[in-house]
């Protein structure tokens, strides 16, 4: 009997030390996971507060933004300064057409008078 209780208590210490083994194994396992999700935890939490301060400078710009009123202000004034300008330039084509006949008087008068003498 000597000889097999000796050969079940190597039995029992080998499946002790197998299951010890095994639970080193996925103790181990587990640290490192758990490591690795608080690292990755501490990343995502400096990350957020970078996008947090980001968003943040978008929300300032987009209050500095103008508006649809703003907008349509602006396109008033720049259809008024176009109707401005279709103005001013019919009243030089005016001019100019003026300017011109003028030129021709003044052209049939010198002939006339440069003729005479």
């Amino acid at each position: 009997m000597n000889v097999d209780a000796k050969l079940l208590w190597d039995v029992v210490q080998t499946l002790l030390i197998a299951v010890i083994g095994v639970m080193n194994f996925l103790n181990n396992r587990q640290r490192v996971t758990t490591a690795t999700i608080t690292k990755l935890e501490s990343n995502i939490d400096t990350r957020l507060d970078d996008h947090a301060e980001r968003v943040t400078r978008l929300e300032q710009d987009l209050k500095n933004a103008p508006s649809h009123a703003d907008l349509a202000e602006i396109y008033r004034e720049m259809r008024k300064l176009n109707d401005s300008l279709s103005t001013m330039n019919a009243a030089i084509s005016a001019q100019t057409a003026t300017l011109g006949s003028l030129k021709e008087q003044v052209a049939r008068m010198d002939s006339f008078w440069r003729n005479k003498s």
